[in-house]
Formats: C-alpha cells, sequence, structure tokens
C-alpha cells in the first residue's frame, strides 16, 4: 500500500482509494480492533 504519495494527484488517485479499501472489509476491521500491537497487523 502506498501511503505516502509523491504528489497530490497520486495521493488522491492511488492512496485514497487503497486506505479505503482496507477499511470497506470488514475482516480487517475486526483485525485491526483485535491487534495488541501494530507488528500484529
Amino acid at each position: 500500500m502506498g501511503l505516502a504519495a509523491k504528489d497530490g494527484e497520486t495521493h488522491t488517485a492511488v492512496a485514497i482509494p487503497q486506505i479505503i479499501a482496507v477499511f470497506e472489509d470488514p475482516e480487517n476491521i475486526e483485525k485491526i480492533a483485535s491487534a495488541k500491537q501494530k507488528k500484529k497487523l
């Protein structure tokens, strides 16, 4: 996942849709909520 974009266009076109996709999956939300350490994500 590219969280750090080199410019605004890349951020809008690539990074934001990737971030949204992570949070649209209920399984990912469950993993994030149950994680005790960031390394487990």
